[in-house]
Order: C-alpha cells, then structure tokens, then sequence
C-alpha cells in the first residue's frame, strides 16, 4: 500500500508542477487561449488567496494551514489499521494537491491556475486532486461508517 500512496503522490504532484510551469513558461499572466468555442479556455491567472482567490494576502495563514493538514492526513492515515486503496488514493490525492499549492504559495508567492470553464472559478490540476481526494475520502468515511453500524 505505501508504493501505491507514494505513487500517487509522486505523479498527481508531478502532474500539478510540470502543467505550471508550462503554463508559466508559454502564456503571458492574464492570456487566455481558448480550447472550445465557448466552454473552456486555458487562462493564466496568479491567485494570491485561497479557494477561488478569498482572503488574498493570507499567504503565511495558508502556509500553516497546509502544514497541519498535512500533518492530519498522514495522522489519520496511519490510525486507521485497516488502510484500504481508497484510503491510500484519497489521502495521496489530497496530500499531492496541497503540496502542489503549498510549492507556489513558498517559492512564488502566489498559486498558477489556469483551467477556465467561464462559468466556474479559474483552477489547476493541485485543486482537482485535492477536490477528488475530498471526495473519495468522503466516500471512505461513510463505508467505513456503515461497517461500524453494522457490526
């Protein structure tokens, strides 16, 4: 189980830092290139704050923030004897997305979003892994409930 929650750590943060950095290096801050008609475009954006730029400027609260979710997840993993897959995927997607994040907000100050759906707030691949841990976290917890109930 470690080899596949490493794994998952290793190329979900990969995956974040290398699309950064690609974004960064080919666009312009602001530009916006369009990848359909009118439903998704690639727009480089710095975000200073959190979740959809709320509370820009709380760069060292959100820093330490990091530290003890990170320190929780690994906490919580390691509590429960019975570490299935979805635990491991869960908790990795989670850790990598934070850790993708929390690389920007130390080094540049800021987070590189780019995905843009227009309707939604610009985001990148830290905030999907993140968003997808959460919910298969979610998911664990709950089954995890149901077997205690059921017992």
């Amino acid at each position: 189980m470690q080899t596949k929650f490493l794994g998952i750590i290793v190329l979900m943060l990969g995956l974040d830092q290398v699309s950064k950095w690609l974004v960064r290096d080919a666009m312009d801050l602001g530009q916006s290139i369009p990848i359909t008609s009118s439903l998704m475009s690639l727009t480089y954006i710095e975000n200073r704050g959190a979740a959809f730029g709320i509370m820009a400027g709380g760069r060292v609260l959100f820093i330490a923030l990091t530290f003890l979710l990170l320190a929780f997840l690994l906490w919580y993993r390691h509590q429960n004897k019975h570490q299935s897959l979805l635990l491991e995927i869960s908790t990795g997607l989670i850790i990598a997305g934070a850790l993708g994040n929390l690389i920007d907000r130390i080094v540049k100050g800021s987070v590189t979003d780019f995905i843009d759906f227009h309707f939604f707030p610009i985001f990148n691949v830290a905030d999907i892994a993140v968003t997808c841990g959460v919910f298969l976290m979610a998911v664990f917890i709950f089954k995890d409930e149901n077997k205690s109930t059921n017992k």
